[in-house]
């Protein structure tokens, strides 16, 4: 690949974007219960946090790892007892990374979390999450190369995924949700790579798909198994139902599989989520019960209470498409690719079904809206699905890059100000839903007197 003065700059905006919004303290009990696994691996050489500077039970949380609200002087509450000792209930694979991660840079700088927690926090931030969110940015942008859409159409969908949506938001602090969005970024980029030059019966390209769909079930289980069995139908189905493309997307997924049922089993002696044991949360003053874990079956009485929150899951205050309301366009345009053959309609599928099935199992299995979180946070990643179907319907409708500007335009204050309160808040935008609703009517209103028909038509014909 020859580098243009275009992708240089695309990088270089990551770069500065994720430097400028990596804060220097833990923002939460999610980012705090990660970080003080990490202090306890390379540190401590132990699975145990007791000692860690972000949860120390006797002493208190030290108050210059935290943000302006910070947690309880319990410390970090997202947090299991096993057998007398604190473990964090975050999927144990990510700490093993983002401990190689603190290892590395302790060996380059002498950087130690207990000496220097600010640069601690601010480095591990940088290193993972604003990481993640200049690989985000740049597979959104190499996917609108790889389709052939024009240069100022592939700008507008890479500024509007890396500006106008909830990423920016995700990448000030450390989370596995914009961690699992890279990801995910990557498997759109290498499916549509697949999908457009056949190479599903290639062993090498299958193990690629596997071994990137493994990591992000690594990092969410329950979102991931969803991708997992999307993808894997994917692979089958495209390799025209042969074993050896199927068995070769097994085998890049398998050593993140067993990297996360051993160790969740070695820590906490259970082969599912450690997080879903009601009885590792019985210390002290937990705030955790049967009533509001997460994944401790149905969390609704009755179906009219489920469709109401699975409803406030996308349209509430939190909702995933009130924070990106581009992706109000990204629905009728899946509904046009999928009614019209193409090379990438089974990709389009496999990550739109994902999309779909993340929201309602979510919707089904929890019952705080991802607890405090700007947005919700399980329904992250799967802006990688909504933004590869953009990125078709661009190419299939040019016009469409008018409808995405509008979008986008009103989404930007939105994601500016969700950017500005950061990860971990309950806060929202004045006015959000009047705002988003706005932004709605005139999209709609943009769009049908432009082309003539209504957005949710579902044709494919290409627009002026």
């Amino acid at each position: 690949m020859k580098w243009t003065r275009i992708d240089l700059a695309i990088l270089l905006t990551g770069v500065v974007i994720a430097l400028v919004s990596s804060r220097d303290y833990a923002g939460g009990y999610n980012d705090g219960s990660r970080l003080a696994t990490v202090e306890a691996l390379v540190d401590q050489h132990t699975w145990r946090i007791d000692d860690s500077i972000f949860f120390n039970y006797a002493e208190g949380p030290r108050p210059e790892v935290w943000g302006p609200i910070g947690p309880s002087p319990r410390g970090a509450l997202d947090k299991l007892l096993i057998e007398g000792h604190y473990y964090s209930d975050k999927p144990p694979v990510t700490a093993v990374l983002m401990a190689m991660d603190y290892q590395v840079l302790q060996g380059v700088s002498g950087l130690v979390a207990r000496d220097r927690p600010e640069a601690f926090c601010y480095w591990m931030t940088l290193t993972t999450s604003g990481l993640a969110y200049v690989v985000a940015v740049w597979c959104v942008y190499r996917l609108g190369c790889r389709l052939g859409l024009p240069t100022r159409s592939t700008l507008l969908l890479t500024a509007s995924f890396g500006l106008a949506t909830l990423t920016p938001a995700y990448a000030r602090q450390v989370n596995a949700s914009i961690v699992f969005l890279a990801a995910a970024t990557v498997l759109a980029l290498v499916m549509v790579h697949v999908s457009e030059s056949g190479q599903f019966r290639s062993w090498r390209w299958m193990m690629v798909v596997g071994g990137v769909t493994g990591f992000g079930y690594s990092t969410d289980v329950a979102s991931g198994l969803i991708l997992l069995m999307c993808v894997g139908l994917w692979v089958f189905q495209g390799s025209g139902y042969r074993l050896v493309p199927l068995i070769a997307f097994g085998v890049g997924t398998l050593p993140w599989l067993l990297g996360h049922h051993v160790l969740n089993y070695w820590i906490g002696g259970t082969i599912g989520p450690m997080a879903a044991v009601p009885e590792y949360f019985q210390w002290p003053n937990s705030p955790f019960t049967e009533k509001n874990l997460t994944g401790i079956g149905p969390g609704h009485p009755s179906l009219g209470a489920f469709v109401g929150y699975a409803s406030r899951f996308l349209f509430g205050n939190k909702g995933f498409l009130y924070h990106n309301p581009e992706l109000f366009l990204a629905i009728p345009a899946f509904v046009a690719l999928v009614r019209t053959p193409r090379p990438t309609r089974p990709a389009v599928v496999a990550l739109g079904a994902w999309a779909v099935g993340t929201w309602l199992l979510y919707a089904i299995m929890s019952k705080d809206y991802s607890g405090y979180t700007v947005s919700i946070r399980w329904m992250v990643p799967t802006l990688a699905a909504g933004y590869l179907i953009l990125a078709i319907r661009l190419r299939e409708s040019p016009g469409t890059a008018r409808d995405l500007a509008v979008l986008s335009s009103f989404a930007l204050p939105v994601a500016a100000y969700d950017w500005w309160i950061g990860t971990w808040t309950d806060s929202h935008i004045p006015y959000f839903h009047a705002w988003t609703g706005l932004a709605v009517l005139v999209w709609l209103g943009s769009s049908t007197a432009r082309t003539g028909r209504w957005p949710w038509s579902g044709s494919l014909a290409r627009t002026p």
